[in-house]
């Protein structure tokens, strides 16, 4: 069965932005949004080999929506710059990927893909946006990895909210849309929308026989609010039969320009998406990764060119034989950024190649039971073990990350033969980190210096653990613009691999998922290092401040507590006495600490001139406030109040 996919450009873009972390070039360009559209458009090649590709993307300016309601939409802050900045890209890898754009001005993205679906279903192809979904429409999405897919057909929809794929906009109109600034119904949220759309099915009906509906109180709000729920309807549906044609022949998954998109990966630095390239006509599974294996190593291989075709676009390759009828199926959208494992991962307790870190952690994050997880009397059996590695990955949990102030969770460390050991409790934690200690394995880790603190906190004079390799620390020399990355935003960037939330995962399978990621990302984080001549700074300079900085932390500092007190009462009598001089210069008592409440009582109590204003409002910042100091007495000590209250509440 062929496959048609499409893609909303737009939406992609925008999970990238906002779901990925702020992954910036080392020239500082910001290009999480093109990332995370071509992790998706990839994946999608990759699991659904699909032989037709389309992408729609919204048009700046005003839709026939904002003409029917002012508001539309009014809730949505403006673009960032840095991700209006990343279309551009997207769309340069969009066509070098020979992938048409479908647009029209007035319309969204939805209305295109809307339209593309009904031509697609009249040519016998199978097919978003949960009102379009019919039994030959269905709707995949991916959520938070490969294990959360998701099929939308009319079975999985009437699963999902009781209700059929055509109800979808009642459903919406009622219960409104925050995103869309679609009001609804003040009070009726899904499950209330759903369940009177099951009962009455259409809105019509639902108004039709609004005296059946109980309680009163419901029904007298859905009188109240029916033209916006009927306004509601309308902008909610999808528009079906704009002026564009589906064209098959150009959506076709053709012989790309693997030359282009190579040189625009290296530029943006997506290196690890290189390897995940489709094939080239003719070329075997093997050639492929071959091929792109030299790549990744060294230079580009040359793009199919074929006379004939429109520019950007490239010779369509035969279609496959379809099992029956002619019939296609169409797999659009994706909900969220999620990553496919690299060539050699593998799911569930299937084994993983000796070597393959990258692997191991794609199978340890499908399947954290592959983490073994033991109690303290099987901890010194690991010592041989150990004393074969020539570094583990060590990852410690702690319930508080100040030095000296938390309680180990769970300890876990991983070999370069990809084997997880993970302990939970502080006796089993302290347990092992010694052991290790014992055996001086050097270790690698994402943050290692607690480890180190730990040590010192036992004995200052020990000799410290060594230090093989600190993930943190080599992903700050690279992108110094970000002050910190924590291991998932490492992984998503090196490995192309998404973390599970460490909310969904017990402190054992947290600490063994990390200890594993460290080690597996080590070895691109040190070729990033010597490529941008950062290794010896890296090796020379930063590794060895992490004993002297850790023997520090365990030592800590000695605190006058008597002068802190002191401190205390004298800034006490301070605030004290500025907040009752303010409260006689203004008339009254307020609260100095409220925005809202200052806001008052400088523009419109004492008629200052009124700064920038914000979303709630006129600024109170200390910009605003110096440029106010001469105009009224009050400003003054209401800046001496701030800086009392501010060295009290942070130092003292």
């Amino acid at each position: 069965m062929e496959r048609l996919m499409l893609l909303d450009g737009f939406g992609l873009v925008y999970r990238g932005y906002f779901a990925l972390p702020p992954l910036t070039t080392s020239k500082g360009e910001l290009v999480n949004g093109v990332f995370g559209f071509c992790s998706i458009v990839l994946r999608g090649f990759a699991d659904l080999k699909p032989d037709y590709v389309a992408v729609a993307f919204d048009l700046s300016g005003p839709t026939f929506r904002h003409e029917q309601y002012a508001d539309y939409k009014a809730t949505r802050t403006k673009m960032p710059d840095d991700l209006a900045s990343q279309f551009p890209k997207v769309r340069e890898v969009a066509k070098a990927l020979r992938i048409p754009v479908y647009e029209l001005q007035g319309f969204e993205a939805d209305d295109v893909i809307g339209t593309l679906t009904v031509q697609a279903e009249e040519r016998n192809l199978d097919l978003d946006m949960l009102q379009l979904v019919t039994d030959r429409t269905r709707l995949m999405t991916t959520r938070s990895g490969v294990e959360n897919t998701v099929l939308y057909d009319p079975a999985r929809i009437r699963e999902r909210f009781g209700l059929r794929p055509d109800q979808m906009v009642d459903y919406k109109a009622l219960k409104g849309d925050p995103t869309d600034n679609i009001p609804g119904v003040p009070g009726v949220g899904e499950k209330t929308a759903a369940k009177l759309i099951a009962e009455f099915g259409t809105l019509d009906a639902l108004y039709g026989r609004l005296d059946d509906v109980t309680p009163e109180k419901l029904r007298e709000k859905l009188r109240d609010h029916r033209d916006q729920v009927f306004q509601g309807q309308d902008l909610s549906r999808i528009v079906r039969n704009l002026p564009v044609s589906l064209d098959l022949e150009a959506a076709r998954l053709s012989d790309y320009d693997r030359d282009t998109v190579v040189r625009l990966f290296r530029e943006y630095e997506f290196r690890t998406l290189i390897e995940r390239l489709p094939s080239i006509g003719g070329e075997s599974a093997a050639e492929t990764a071959e091929a792109l294996k030299e790549v990744v190593a060294s230079g580009t291989v040359p793009a199919a060119r074929v006379a004939g075709r429109p520019a950007g676009w490239g010779q369509a390759r035969p279609p496959r034989p379809p099992p029956g009828a002619g019939e296609l199926q169409l797999s659009l959208d994706f909900d969220t950024v999620g990553a496919s494992p690299r060539p050699g991962a593998t799911n569930g307790s299937s084994p993983v190649a000796a070597g393959d870190l990258a692997g191991a952690l794609a199978a340890a994050i499908a399947d954290p039971a592959r983490i073994e997880v033991r109690d303290e009397a099987g901890i010194d059996d690991l010592e041989p073990w150990l004393l074969a590695q020539p570094a583990i990955g060590a990852a410690l949990q702690l319930d508080d990350p100040r030095p000296r102030r938390g309680t180990p969770l769970a300890l876990a460390v991983a070999g370069p033969d990809g084997r997880v050991v993970a302990v939970e409790g502080a006796p089993a934690a302290d347990r092992l980190r010694r052991l290790v200690e014992r055996t001086g394995v050097p270790l690698v880790g994402h943050e290692v210096k607690p480890l180190l603190v730990a040590r010192f906190a036992d004995d200052l004079d020990a000799a410290p653990t060594a230090v093989a390799f600190d993930t943190q620390i080599a992903a700050y020399i690279l992108n110094a613009a970000l002050r910190s990355q924590n291991i998932a935003d490492i992984v998503a960037e090196q490995l192309d691999q998404i973390l599970p939330p460490a909310a969904d995962l017990s402190y054992a399978a947290r600490a063994g998922l990390e200890a594993l990621a460290a080690i597996a990302v080590r070895e691109p984080l040190e070729a990033a290092l010597r490529r941008e001549r950062l290794d010896r700074l890296f090796r020379e300079i930063e590794l060895p401040l992490i004993p002297v900085l850790a023997r520090m932390e365990a030592t800590g500092v000695v605190v006058d507590h008597e002068a802190l007190a002191v401190l205390d009462r004298e800034f006490r009598a301070e605030i004290t006495r500025l907040e009752q001089e303010i409260y006689a210069d203004v008339g009254h008592e307020f609260n100095l600490g409220s925005p809202k409440q200052l806001e008052q009582v400088l523009f419109f109590e004492l008629n200052l001139p009124k700064g920038r204003r914000t979303k709630t409002g006129f600024s109170t910042d200390a910009s605003v406030l110096e440029e106010l100091r001469p105009a009224h007495p009050m400003v003054e000590k209401l800046l001496e109040w701030r800086v009392y209250t501010k060295l009290r509440s942070t130092y003292v």
